[in-house]
């Protein structure tokens, strides 16, 4: 991916500098601040293991799902348990320059992007196990999807 986006000319991501000695990858640091009001060139964290191409929409609800986690705030990892998600994210959606078409569509696609994530993640764990049966079984199997429920009402789109 990084590589892909590094052809592509792109240069708000890491470059791949290799493995050091314990096997892990090594990636160059990228200045700059995660979102701002002031910037335009906002750089996003991308979960790696399940990237794939994106709209703008669901870009800026994986920025959302990060930054302003729009969850229960038990689900919530605990350094945001106190943040006001819809602050950060009209503050993040402002940042991002997202249009007002995009914005009306942006909790449909976190909520289908949401679903999607909870069945490749239990897909994962039942066929492949290791990490991912544990992420299964101490993170993703205990939150709920839909609201109030234990799994998602509907399979994503």
């Amino acid at each position: 991916m990084l590589r892909f986006v590094e052809a592509a000319g792109f240069d708000g991501a890491p470059r791949c500098l290799g493995t050091d000695h314990a096997g892990r990858q090594v990636l160059s640091y990228v200045p700059g601040e995660v979102a701002s009001r002031t910037s335009r060139e906002a750089h996003a964290l991308i979960d790696f293991d399940m990237a794939r191409p994106a709209t703008r929409k669901e870009e800026v609800q994986n920025l959302l799902l990060w930054c302003a986690p729009p969850m229960a705030p038990r689900d919530r990892p605990e350094a945001m348990a106190g943040v006001d998600p819809y602050a950060r994210a009209r503050l993040l959606v402002d940042a991002y320059g997202l249009g007002s078409d995009a914005r009306s569509e942006v909790v449909a696609v976190a909520e289908n992007t949401a679903a999607r994530a909870w069945f490749l993640m239990r897909d994962r764990a039942a066929r492949l196990g290791g990490g991912w049966a544990r992420m299964w079984a101490e993170v993703w199997g205990t939150r709920s999807v839909a609201a109030g429920s234990g799994s998602p009402s509907t399979a994503p789109r």
